[in-house]
């Protein structure tokens, strides 16, 4: 199922949206740890324009 798998019938549709809401939260953990880890790499300055300021 996370993995693209065939996934098993289900009469829970909510099923579906948690996994969605999963593996979005994954792939933003996984891009802004790649963002931390390129900033902390020396000689790489990365624009200002990729981080959110308030």
């Amino acid at each position: 199922m996370l993995f693209g798998g065939v996934e098993p019938k289900s009469e829970k549709p909510g099923q579906k949206l948690a996994y969605f809401f999963i593996k979005l939260v994954l792939l933003l953990l996984i891009i802004t740890g790649l963002i931390k880890t390129a900033k902390n790499l020396a000689g790489w300055n990365l624009s200002e324009g990729l981080y959110l300021r308030r």
